[in-house]
């Protein structure tokens, strides 16, 4: 009966692994997790896709700073350190000369005693919503001219 009971456990701890990584990898966001020593311990396709980095790279057990994204390494080594989340717009450069804007937060997570196990870091691509502030400012800029046109037409008549 025990063997039963743990066979039936085994594999319902299975389907929820799978189960949740799936969810993890098929989020429109990206997730990384570095343990306490800075060490990558996840990093899911999403933020794969944003970092620009490849499915054969090879992250788990690096430091975080050992593949770029300077202002996300930064975050998540500033989270370990202080025990505090962060969250910030940024902006990374990718490894093939591109950027991308990023919402950047962070999580600390922590054991029972409130020890520092590690970060959870959400990126989230902001290049839409910073594509719709940059039309609205030259939507502004196009006013202006606008309305200067119209004064200089009317002085002129």
């Amino acid at each position: 009966m025990v063997a039963l009971l743990a066979g039936r456990l085994a594999a319902e701890v299975r389907r929820v692994r799978i189960l949740n990584d799936e969810i993890l990898q098929t989020m429109g966001d990206g997730v990384i997790t570095v343990d306490r020593d800075g060490r990558v311990a996840f990093v899911n396709r999403p933020a794969r896709r944003l970092l620009g980095l490849s499915a054969e790279d090879r992250l788990e057990g690096l430091s975080f700073e050992a593949f770029g994204a300077e202002p996300v390494g930064r975050a998540l080594l500033e989270s370990l350190r202080t025990g505090e989340p962060f969250q910030s717009a940024i902006r990374i450069a990718r490894p093939d000369g591109t950027s991308v804007a990023l919402d950047l937060t962070t999580s600390v997570l922590a054991d029972a005693a409130a020890r520092v196990r590690g970060v959870v870091a959400i990126l989230h691509d902001a290049t839409l919503r910073e594509t719709v502030v940059e039309m609205g400012r030259r939507a502004e800029r196009f006013q202006v001219l606008a309305e200067m046109s119209a004064e200089i037409g009317r002085a002129h008549v």
